[in-house]
C-alpha cells in the first residue's frame, strides 16, 4: 500500500479505472425508504447527475456520501442510507504507483474492497475481497481501482 498524501475532507468524483465510468447513485431511483444502490453511471455522466461524492476524513478513515446518502457494504454490494443509520467508515488507500489520483477503496474493519464486476452503466459496486498481486508495490485489477479527484470550486 502507498504512503501518499491522503485525501482532504472535500467534493470528489470517484471513477473506476478500467471502465472510466463514474459511480454513484442512478438516475431513476424508486421512492421507498430502501438504501440506494451504488452503481456505474452511464458514460458522459455530469457532476449534476449523482456523481459528485462528500468525503469527510476522520482519523485515517473517511466516510463517503453521495446526494445525502452514506455508503455501507451489505451482502457484498456497496448502497447508500438516506437516514445515515447505516454510515460506515472508509480506508482510502493511494496506489500511486498505478497513476495519478488513483486508489482502493476498502473496509476500516474488514477486509472488502470495491469492485466493479461488469461495464455495464448500472452494474452495482461490490464489496468484495480485493485479488492483490505479490509484489512490491503490489498490482491490483484495474476494477478495482479508483479515479478520486476533487470538484473544482
Amino acid at each position: 500500500m502507498s504512503t501518499s498524501p491522503q485525501l482532504k475532507t472535500g467534493i470528489y468524483t470517484i471513477v473506476n479505472k478500467h471502465t472510466g465510468q463514474a459511480v454513484g447513485r442512478a438516475r431513476a431511483e424508486d421512492r421507498s425508504a430502501l438504501p440506494r444502490r451504488i452503481v456505474a453511471l452511464p458514460a458522459g455522466a455530469t457532476n449534476d447527475e449523482g456523481s459528485q461524492w462528500v468525503i469527510k476524513a476522520k482519523d485515517g478513515k473517511y466516510e463517503l456520501s453521495v446526494l445525502g446518502a452514506s455508503t455501507f457494504a451489505q451482502d457484498q454490494l456497496v448502497f447508500g442510507d438516506l437516514f445515515g443509520d447505516q454510515v460506515e467508515q472508509w480506508k482510502i488507500e493511494a496506489q500511486t504507483h498505478l497513476g495519478e489520483n488513483t486508489y482502493t477503496i476498502v473496509q476500516s474493519f474488514g477486509i472488502g474492497g470495491w469492485v466493479l464486476e461488469g461495464d455495464d452503466a448500472t452494474t452495482q459496486v461490490a464489496c468484495r475481497g480485493l485479488i492483490v498481486g505479490h509484489s512490491h508495490p503490489p498490482f491490483f485489477p484495474a476494477n478495482q481501482l479508483w479515479v478520486i479527484t476533487p470538484v473544482a470550486a
